[in-house]
């Protein structure tokens, strides 16, 4: 998908799915309103048509969204195309390559299996906590949810600082498939 005014409809979407709770990527297949033969005219003699043909460049300009998106849901696309942009998915694809040993890391910042599911001092759920502060991978939160569920609970605490990360992690699992039993398995070896 090379078509510069197909990828400006890719990341509409996609960005309405980590913003909008409202909207399911996978869902609508990424459809949005606007895809039509008007809004195509108006995107080709608008200024970001040069910055979707640069996306269309990328190896993957999907993932190259999502990576920047789950670093920040509000992400533009002149920020995605930036180096910045690119620094952001060669770390995210570094992270894909290694997810369970990733994983099996970020459950030794965990001293009882109890912390995964507990609420903090603060009112906050412990491993949200230790997502903000960047102590464990986004991708290590999806995993750990797909066994103990609680993303869709806490979605119900209404605190500034973690609502918006909780959207971005609960739409972010749309994009993953993961082995239970593996994750279980890693869980084991560390808490048995």
């Amino acid at each position: 998908m090379n078509d510069a005014f197909a990828l400006s409809i890719l990341y509409r979407a996609l960005r309405l799915h980590f913003t909008q709770d409202s909207y399911d990527f996978v869902k609508f297949q990424g459809q949005v309103s606007g895809n039509n033969l008007l809004a195509q005219q108006k995107f080709n003699n608008s200024k970001q048509k040069f910055l979707f043909t640069s996306l269309g460049k990328h190896k993957d300009p999907k993932n190259l969204i999502i990576s920047n998106l789950i670093y920040n849901n509000k992400s533009f696309i002149l920020d995605i195309t930036s180096e910045k942009g690119y620094n952001i998915f060669n770390k995210w694809e570094n992270r894909q390559a290694q997810l369970y040993y990733i994983l099996s890391q970020d459950l030794n910042k965990f001293e009882h299996i109890k912390e995964l599911t507990s609420i903090s001092r603060s009112s906050l759920p412990v491993l949200i906590e230790k997502y903000i502060s960047e102590d464990i991978s986004p991708e290590s939160v999806v995993l750990i949810d797909s066994v103990i569920h609680k993303l869709d609970d806490w979605q119900k605490i209404k605190h500034p600082l973690i609502e918006n990360n909780i959207l971005k992690l609960r739409k972010y699992r749309s994009f993953y498939s993961p082995d239970n039993e593996k994750i279980k398995r890693i869980f084991l070896k560390k808490w048995s």
